[in-house]
């Protein structure tokens, strides 16, 4: 997916610059990118002579005008056919995450925000899924960073970045009723028409048949769960968070009364172990927003995004609606 991402960003490139001559700052406005995403492919495009630049403005070649109209036409043809396929998958991508997840994660809700929801020619889908459990990540980095790294929350998932993908982070969703069930494999096979799937490499089939059997051939449903086959990660950006950090206090006080009846805590201490826990969302929340090179970046998928709405079946709650203040919790001191 990492090709194609790169692929559909030059189109989107080569797309803008066909209006003419234009800054970087406002190609990436145009093709829907933050500018610094931007620089490698607009370094690319001036080495390989299809772009020049003087000082600030970039354009393309006269020679390779032809040539580029040429392929945007075909191309665009192509990732158009049907756009409004991913934002199909998304709707039932969060069904799926909100009805058939296991109970102690404490789904709450998942929004959509990028490309799919915004543009007429989605890239991937990007979700962010909320939840009020103890069992998924809050948002600590360091639960999977090896030591002295850190993962960068809004970089593409890559040996140099150590976030979860999304293949990893459905699969911790697991099943609520039936292990057949699973929250991954159902999404996988929601977009195997796709074709995203990658074929098993001789490694892998070794594997599979050294731990679940020798001397046969697998299908789909057969093969353990634990192999992309479906290629989520290549469809999917998927990010987690607590609602505790969105500034919701009575989680707090629901995971205090819970250590309450369980024991772990007497009554007349509720009030310092609600402290307690939202003092440590509002660390958890300053990690998040430091943890990206960007540190807009928690701010602008919250309030770009839009909330599922399982009444509609559709993206169309804004995050204050159901949050209130949380926005302003992640703008930038």
């Amino acid at each position: 997916m990492y090709h194609a991402n790169v692929l559909l960003k030059n189109i989107e490139i080569l797309s803008a610059l066909q209006q003419g001559i234009m800054t970087a700052a406002a190609i990436a406005t145009k093709a829907g990118f933050r500018e610094r995403v931007i620089e490698r492919s607009l370094e690319q495009m001036l080495q390989q002579g299809i772009l020049s630049r003087t000082g600030n403005d970039f354009k393309i070649e006269k020679n390779y005008l032809p040539k580029v109209t040429a392929a945007l036409e075909l191309t665009m043809s192509w990732i158009t056919t049907n756009p409004e396929s991913f934002y199909e998958i998304a709707k039932d991508t969060a069904r799926i995450i909100l009805t058939e997840s296991y109970d102690k994660h404490n789904i709450e809700n998942v929004i959509l925000f990028g490309s799919a929801l915004h543009s007429k020619n989605p890239r991937d889908i990007d979700l962010v899924i909320l939840h009020s459990g103890r069992k998924l990540v809050e948002f600590s980095p360091s639960h999977y960073a090896e030591e002295g790294q850190t993962a960068r929350y809004d970089a593409i998932v890559n040996p140099e970045n150590t976030r979860l993908n999304a293949f990893e982070i459905l699969l911790q969703l697991g099943y609520k009723t039936e292990p057949t069930k699973r929250v991954l494999k159902l999404i996988g096979e929601r977009i195997q028409d796709l074709g995203c799937g990658e074929s098993l490499s001789q490694e892998t089939q070794s594997h599979i048949r050294k731990y679940y059997g020798e001397g046969k051939i697998y299908s789909k449903d057969e093969i353990p769960v634990d192999y992309d086959i479906y290629g989520v990660s290549a469809i999917f950006d998927v990010h987690v968070i607590h609602v505790g950090l969105l500034g919701d206090r009575k989680f707090a006080e629901r995971m205090a009364r819970k250590d309450i009846e369980d024991g772990f805590e007497k009554e007349e201490r509720m009030g310092k172990k609600i402290d307690s826990i939202v003092s440590g969302y509002v660390s958890s929340r300053r990690t998040a927003i430091d943890s990206c090179n960007d540190p807009t970046f928690w701010h602008r998928i919250l309030s770009t995004g839009k909330l599922y709405d399982k009444t509609e079946s559709d993206f169309v709650i804004p995050i204050e609606d159901k949050y209130p203040g949380c926005l302003a919790l992640f703008e930038q001191k």
